[in-house]
């Protein structure tokens, strides 16, 4: 079975009260399965402050529940400024710096694996593993319909970049949709 240096766990936007999602702890518990099986050695915890109302990033939020699940805290690497899958991998792939030789898989819902590979093929520049989580049942429908959107809004955004630009061009697609969304941070 393949061992993994880095397992990301991307985020989930919290539900009310800041409670984390049902989505979000099935994200995480297939990455805590991984590292009890000593298939991961360190977890890395992608997700920033998505409600400005509350501070709590979705990384911290992933640490505790983890901790108290047995992970060891000096297994955590936490990402803490991404807002969205755009965010998750670029801001990864700033906090592990050279990536050459690493053996890393994301792990997220079944619905997201198509955009998010998208999207980190492309920060990432190799091949990462994509490992699926399951969705409640009730929620897949929509979720998908909306992720097949969110997928062509991406396509159509990444077409405009170019080479010698990526860097500029990415942080300012990420802080165009934090504005939209009213989650730039000041």
């Amino acid at each position: 079975m393949k061992k993994f240096d880095y397992v990301i766990v991307l985020g989930n936007a919290p539900g009310k009260a800041g409670r984390i999602s049902r989505i979000l702890v099935n994200r995480m518990n297939v990455a805590l399965r991984l590292y009890k099986k000593g298939m991961a050695k360190r977890l890395l915890l992608s997700g920033g402050i998505r409600n400005p109302s509350d501070p709590v990033p979705e990384a911290v939020r992933m640490e505790r529940y983890l901790v108290r699940k047995g992970v060891k805290r000096d297994d955590i690497v936490k990402e803490t400024r991404s807002t969205m899958t755009l965010g998750n991998a670029y801001f990864t792939k700033k906090l592990l710096g050279d990536i050459r030789g690493l053996r890393i898989a994301v792990v997220t819902s079944e619905f997201h694996v198509k955009r998010s590979r998208f999207i980190f093929s492309r920060v990432f520049g190799t091949k990462i593993t994509f490992i699926p989580s399951k969705t409640p049942p009730r929620l897949l429908p929509g979720l998908a319909k909306l992720e097949g959107l969110a997928l062509d809004e991406t396509r159509l955004s990444f077409r405009k970049f170019r080479k010698n630009a990526f860097d500029g061009q990415l942080i300012g697609l990420i802080h165009g949709v934090e504005a939209k969304l009213g989650l730039l941070k000041k």
